[in-house]
């Protein structure tokens, strides 16, 4: 989807051979395609769920989805993996994104490169940032706590409708 910015992530890298960029999904453009498979460093491995996307995941370092990010915010945090966005228009679940904590909220497509190569070369922030993704999956994002927000709202929603009757 266009507004997730796969192509800035694309572009970003292309120089960074020490770099690896997965891209997993149900497809892309066919410019896209065509920059992955002209870049050694680059993987296109289409749509993959389960415990394919579990084991992707758990390889990765840094996350990134620049222009939007959903519920692959949770799943990266529950593998403790760093998420690096740009600060646009997100999903709810931007609200788990702590800046400079589990991960980092940029302005620029210069910063979004820069914070994600500062992670992966410097592995004690790395973790620290990781641990703290982890963190905020046990603390704040458990699934008990997400169920009982949506319980919560449509339980508002139902008594709200019940007041206009």
């Amino acid at each position: 989807m266009p507004y997730k910015k796969l192509d800035l992530l694309l572009q970003l890298f292309c120089e960074e051979s020490g770099v690896a960029v997965v891209v997993v999904g149900p497809g892309i453009e066919e410019k896209q395609a065509k920059l992955i498979n002209e870049t050694p460093h680059y993987y296109y491995l289409g749509a993959k769920y389960g415990r394919e996307i579990n084991e992707i995941y758990n390889m990765g370092d840094v996350f990134s989805t620049p222009g939007h990010i959903g519920l692959a915010l949770i799943q990266a945090f529950f593998w403790g993996k760093p998420v690096v966005l740009l600060n646009t228009r997100h999903a709810p679940e931007i609200f788990y994104m702590k800046n400079g904590k589990n991960g980092y909220l940029v302005e620029s497509s210069r910063e979004l490169k820069e914070k994600i190569l500062y992670l992966l070369r410097n592995e004690e922030v790395c973790n620290e940032f990781s641990r703290n993704a982890r963190d905020t999956i046990d603390r704040d994002a458990d699934i008990s706590k997400m169920f009982g927000g949506f319980r919560e709202a449509v339980d508002y929603c139902t008594n709200k409708n019940q007041l206009k009757l």
